[in-house]
């Protein structure tokens, strides 16, 4: 999104601060070098505790949804800035070079910053961009879903969830008519 982010963390608090800390510290180093420095002043953290399961199904699946439901170019299973199309993708390419063997001009035009010497091993990247199968435990993630049904079925019709996930993060829940029609008649 433009605007916002949202991740999933398996962490304590400490661990979510540390992280937080360090995302905000490189964005501002690159919005800062494109041009658009302050950007991130004003930006507000919020952090939510999951609680069970089913929370942490549906906040998964709120965040895959979340650019797809705002932008209607956006496939929700094949957007390359959320993590939709890694979950029981058979047909999942994992192609690419480690970050680690990325060295001077290739390795600074990707990090945008002189001071990075060296990146994680795990990392790979194609077309200038983290490849996210190699950062992301899908395969875990995966196993919070009985099985690919399930899965869909979260991202796609559990409507009644994405709103109340919504109102949790204070935004305005947003859907189409074919999901508005079925809430309208349903008491």
């Amino acid at each position: 999104m433009t605007n916002h982010f949202h991740f999933i963390l398996e962490a304590d608090e400490r661990q979510v601060a540390a992280f937080w800390n360090c995302f905000r510290r490189l964005l501002e180093l690159y919005l800062d070098r494109h041009g658009r420095p302050r950007m991130m002043d004003g930006i507000v953290v919020t952090v939510v505790r999951i609680s069970n399961l089913y929370q942490l199904r549906t906040e998964i699946a709120y965040v895959i949804r979340n650019a797809f439901v705002v932008r209607t170019d956006v496939h929700v299973f094949a957007d390359p800035w959320s993590s939709g199309f890694l979950y029981f993708n058979p047909l999942l390419e994992k192609n690419g070079v480690q970050a680690s063997s990325l060295k001077g001009r290739t390795l600074r035009a990707f990090t945008c910053m002189r001071s990075i010497t060296e990146l994680d091993a795990g990392i790979y990247v194609k077309d200038g961009r983290a490849q996210m199968w190699s950062f992301v435990d899908y395969k875990y993630t995966e196993g919070f879903f009985d099985n690919v049904r399930q899965f869909v079925h979260t991202v796609l019709k559990n409507v009644e969830a994405q709103v109340e996930t919504a109102k949790r993060y204070g935004e305005k829940p947003c859907l189409g008519d074919e999901e508005l029609f079925p809430l309208v008649y349903k008491r």
